[in-house]
């Protein structure tokens, strides 16, 4: 896929008049959906889909009658500065809107964002790989990717050093013929060699599996004809590279309905998975039935435009006397259009990733082959690739490249205030990433994510309990749900599966308090749970957490409907906020739980401050039988805002004043604000630490 010219046309405008028309909209006429040239541009199949979710009926009249649009611009980003003089001149990433004419700028509008790249910088990373369309040519370019792994990174030499010679329990033999696949136990088999696995979706393709029943027959022999097309497809895979071992989950584990030996294998899925010499991801698929080169046509091309990139000024002499002009000449270059959201459409957000056990799977193997939708990808602990950028994915087209994640998570760095900073934002994104994810069974939520948290606990001097790392506790600890998650969940729903203190005991995206230096501490660790109730090898997790700090009880709480509008601490109102860094008062249940919740008293434990935060979670005292004293269990969090940069032009600033404190620098337009009663309550919690610290212990 390319760009029509319509959609050309609009991008060329947007880029060439952002700096003297940078609100105009851009009215740009497309051909009828249906013409080929329209199928043909990538931009016009994203706008196709947005239209789909957003306007139906605008989609179904584009498809056969223009369809008028506004492109206007949204935002760029330009080269570094410690690039060339003439580099800095350069835009490298061009974000703009589309939207059908007649529109609102208040209504949706379809966000597209692109990289610019010069003809050199383009060819750095795409010169060196085969032309491939078909799927022979496709395992011709796998082939060189785990060539140049195996003899030229020495991060992944590094990686696979670190690992012995471990085998899984069952794996399957593949022989030399096409039919000759049986099933074995490597502890009772003279192993040799490495082998290969296999994330699949699950579907409803009905397959004889591994049972207690069938583990006779499956040593003799398994009838590969009746195995799902992906299953097929990779051992054809596994013998091209000359591997003759497999491990896929439902025909290595047994699937009885008493699970024990599921239970077993769970536990080994870091080795399974870490000790695998190529794990194959059929990306694609949202089922069993689909086969991993079913690629949709080609992936979205660039294309290369002319596009002005500095401008020149010149000086010329004219006239008698003669007289000095400056002229600017724009300099043109061959520019390369790159779909920013390629790595992210392809892989990130294709339907395998939203498996929860795929997850730790993808983290854990030390090189993946995906077969994505649209073209083949590769990732290892040094390089991510596509077809369309065989040597390695740009920057820029990687929110986060696995290089960086195996830096700052598995690392064997002594740990220190720096480098925890890192891990702490790796971490939490780790943790965001896996609570998007889905289980079909909620209980697994736990067990699916232990691989990963042994494989950095094998490498850290850390320990791992119930999704937090005792390092960075007392941080972790105030992890909340995301904000534009407004159905309140039931607790019951969240009890039994971890203690309230985990993240683990809530289903829904996650996210853990910013990885920020802390300037003061409210609370502290006095007592972990034992790593045998809370560890990574526990399938349910339990234990108490007992730390030193004081309680802000919660006065009052007002609702807008049923979203919480604001909140009373000391006779100080707060009103609730809606972006990522506003206050903000996060509870567990639905309204009537917490309004139930507030006749026995919610209190708020503050943890940390940093320049602009304090960060707390929410309690509330439970009695339990046969002891003397009362524990609390942790019912959400609480993130006040206390002092922010003001931003020229940001709007409305209610409550908020200049900061005193703030030093102002020259030619810097932005300083502090301060909110003086997100302050007062701050100050509250410093004199509550000094006069009424206690011990508070939380199940």
């Amino acid at each position: 896929m390319g760009l029509c010219n319509a959609c050309t046309q609009g991008l060329r405008n947007v880029y060439q008049q952002r700096a003297s028309r940078p609100n105009h909209g851009f009215k740009i006429v497309h051909a009828p959906h249906n013409q080929d040239t329209c199928q043909a541009c990538w931009i016009c199949h994203k706008y196709s889909i947005w239209l789909e979710d957003h306007y139906p009926e605008t989609l179904h009249a584009w498809r056969s009658a223009p369809l008028y649009s506004i492109f206007r611009y949204d935002s760029e980003m330009i080269t570094p500065k410690d690039a060339t003089p003439e580099e800095n001149w350069r835009i490298v990433s061009l974000g703009f809107t589309v939207q059908p004419l007649g529109f609102s700028s208040q209504d949706a509008t379809l966000g597209v964002s692109v990289r610019l790249m010069s003809d050199q910088e383009y060819r750095s990373y795409t010169t060196g790989g085969p032309e491939v369309s078909q799927p022979t040519s496709r395992l011709h370019l796998v082939g060189i990717w785990l060539t140049q792994c195996m003899k030229t990174h020495s991060r992944c030499a590094t990686l696979r050093k670190r690992r012995s010679s471990w085998y899984p329990t069952c794996l399957l033999l593949l022989g030399p013929g096409h039919s000759d696949v049986r099933l074995i136990i490597s502890s009772s088999h003279d192993m040799q060699g490495p082998y290969m696995t296999l994330s699949h979706r699950w579907g409803s393709f009905a397959y004889t599996k591994l049972t207690s029943s069938t583990l006779e027959s499956f040593k003799n022999g398994i009838d590969v004809n009746n195995l799902p097309v992906p299953f097929k497809e990779t051992i054809h895979i596994a013998r091209l590279a000359g591997i003759k071992y497999l491990w896929i989950d439902s025909l290595c584990i047994k699937q009885d309905e008493d699970k024990r030996d599921w239970r077993v294998e769970a536990q080994l899925m870091d080795k399974v998975y870490s000790h695998s010499f190529l794990n194959v991801s059929a990306t694609l698929a949202d089922n069993d039935t689909r086969s991993l080169f079913d690629q949709s046509g080609h992936p979205f091309d660039p294309i290369s435009l002319p596009l002005p990139y500095m401008k020149k000024a010149r000086v010329f002499r004219v006239g008698s006397p003669r007289t000095k002009l400056k002229m600017l000449q724009q300099r043109w270059r061959r520019t390369w259009i790159v779909d920013n959201e390629l790595w992210d459409d392809d892989i990130e957000n294709a339907p395998l990733q939203s498996r929860g056990w795929v997850f730790q799977e993808r983290f854990l193997s030390p090189r993946i082959l995906h077969f994505a939708e649209r073209q083949i990808a590769w990732e290892c602990g040094e390089i991510s690739a596509l077809e369309m950028f065989p040597k390695r994915v740009p920057p820029g087209l990687l929110k986060a490249s696995r290089k960086d994640v195996i830096d700052n998570l598995l690392s064997a760095k002594a740990i220190t205030n720096d480098n925890l900073i890192d891990f702490r934002r790796t971490w939490d994104d780790t943790v965001h990433k896996y609570t998007k994810t889905d289980l079909t069974f909620s209980n697994d939520k736990l067990i699916a994510f232990a691989g990963l948290a042994k494989a950095i606990e094998g490498l850290r001097n850390d320990t791992y309990l119930a999704g937090l790392w005792k390092s960075a506790f007392i941080y972790q600890l105030a992890w909340t749900r995301t904000r534009y998650d407004a159905v309140q969940q039931p607790l019951e729903l969240s009890s039994g599966r971890a203690p309230s203190w985990s993240w683990l005991s809530v289903d829904g995206e996650i996210l853990l308090s910013q990885a920020q230096k802390p300037r003061k501490h409210f609370a502290s660790v006095v007592e972990l749970p034992d790593t045998n109730c809370a560890g990574s090898s526990a399938i349910a997790a339990s234990g108490s957490v007992l730390l030193q700090g004081s309680l802000l009880p919660i006065d009052s709480i007002e609702w807008d409907d049923d979203v919480l509008s604001e909140f009373n601490i000391s006779g100080l109102t707060l009103k609730d906020g809606w972006t990522f860094n506003d206050t903000h008062l996060d509870l567990e249940g639905t309204k009537e739980q917490i309004l139930q919740l507030q006749k026995s008293g919610i209190a708020l434990l503050p943890l940390f401050a940093t320049d602009e935060h304090m960060q707390c979670i929410a309690v509330t005292g439970i009695n339990v039988p046969g002891s003397m004293s009362v524990v609390f269990r942790r019912v959400g969090a609480c993130q006040i805002e206390y002092r922010k940069l003001h931003i020229p032009n940001q709007g409305s600033q209610e409550g908020w004043i200049e900061d005193p404190s703030t030093v102002f620098l020259p030619g810097e337009p932005s300083h502090n604000l301060l909110h003086p009663v997100a302050r007062s309550v701050i100050r509250i919690a410093e004199v509550n630490i000094a006069l009424d610290s206690r011990l508070i212990r939380l199940i």
